[in-house]
């Protein structure tokens, strides 16, 4: 692989500009530029772009002590291979016969799609062989600098795809994978995902602790919008209320009905926006606070699933020790952070924060 990666025109990416990315750069991209044109951009973008972007993350990995760990050389290639693949896009581009930007981006967007799912498989390989293995700060580097660049590419991605849909369908919301919502928007995304993790807790325990989501104590005034990847906040608050409600489960066991709600606040001051979800189930013990947010790291029993109907029947609801971390990778990317704070005997409250402003730089 290291001879692969010396070659043209690996090296040549390495010395070219690369743009930074903000989630308010890719929600403003575009605006305002009629939706044949915007795909065009977006297409040529992407063509530049995406090859150094797998380049710089490649000979990252290379350099570093990662290249030891299982799985590692599989992923080196592939970064290799998708570098090849846009630069043949590009070399086709300027020799085919239609000029039609809308066709052009068309058949850029499937090749892009047939890659992300290509490194995705790819990433999944890397977690098969890392799971249960000894954690150690290189594993930890890896999966944070990998998965930090797999949601970057899908972000980029689904911005083109969300373009091209501009195109045939213009009534439709600006196209962005970033949204701007306001508070009562946010406390409204919480209450969906609230009522989808309770909705799986029911399917796999039979019960599930109540749940109560509000805004900011007192109302703040004006319109204070964020930017938010929508999908992004559903993945966080969905770990952390799944966490919350396997500890009441398992501290109320019979009587959880009886325990006080889940409570989920959300509020922004500044150029922040928080979240923070407490609850009742005893807290996290002491020896295994240090670890929660580790990849691969779980205090709940592992599961293996049956295949008969059956409340084990696919995913688990906990267990498989990538939930904290890549919720943390996800306010990473939004500029902020997560924590958690125990009342040992009583719970835990975790907190959710994130740069509502969106200028924090991606990768």
């Amino acid at each position: 692989p290291g001879f692969l990666f010396s070659m043209s025109p690996f090296a040549k990416l390495l010395r070219q500009p690369l743009v930074p990315l903000s989630l308010a750069s890719i929600h403003r991209f575009a605006k305002g530029i009629p939706a044949a044109k915007a795909v065009d951009l977006s297409r040529n973008f992407l063509l530049e772009q995406l090859p150094i972007r797998h380049a710089v993350v490649a000979q990252d990995l290379l350099d570093s002590a990662a290249m030891d760990l299982p799985g590692s050389d599989r992923l080196l290639l592939r970064y290799k291979a998708l570098i090849d693949s846009y630069e043949q896009l590009h070399s086709d581009a300027k020799a085919g016969t239609t000029h039609d930007p809308v066709a052009l981006s068309e058949a850029f967007a499937k090749a892009a799609r047939d890659n992300l799912g290509a490194i995705e498989q790819d990433v999944s390989y890397l977690e098969s062989q890392l799971r249960g293995g000894v954690p150690t700060s290189t594993v930890e580097s890896l999966m944070q600098k990998t998965h930090t660049h797999l949601i970057t590419i899908r972000l980029l991605i689904g911005q083109h795809h969300n373009l091209l849909r501009q195109v045939h369908q213009p009534s439709e919301r600006p196209p962005s994978v970033v949204a701007s919502l306001t508070v009562p928007e946010v406390v409204e995304l919480c209450q969906n995902t609230a009522e989808d993790c309770r909705a799986f807790c029911v399917e796999k325990h039979g019960e599930a602790p109540e749940v109560k989501v509000s805004g900011p104590a007192r109302p703040q005034q004006g319109s204070t919008q964020s930017l938010v990847v929508e999908g992004h906040v559903h993945y966080i608050l969905m770990e952390l209320l799944k966490n919350a409600m396997r500890a009441e489960l398992e501290l109320w066991g019979q009587d959880v009905a009886d325990a006080p709600p889940i409570s989920v606040v959300v509020s922004s001051k500044d150029t922040e926006l928080g979240i923070r979800v407490s609850d009742v189930g005893g807290g996290i013990p002491a020896h295994r606070r240090p670890y929660v947010w580790n990849w691969f790291y779980s205090t709940a029993p592992v599961s293996e699933p049956t295949y008969t109907y059956s409340k084990d029947f696919g995913a688990q609801f906990t267990g498989y020790g990538m939930g904290l971390a890549m919720a943390r990778t996800y306010a990473d990317i939004a500029g902020g952070s997560m924590s958690i704070r125990v009342v040992p005997g009583h719970g835990t409250d975790a907190y959710v924060w994130m740069n509502r402003l969106g200028t924090h730089e991606i990768d």
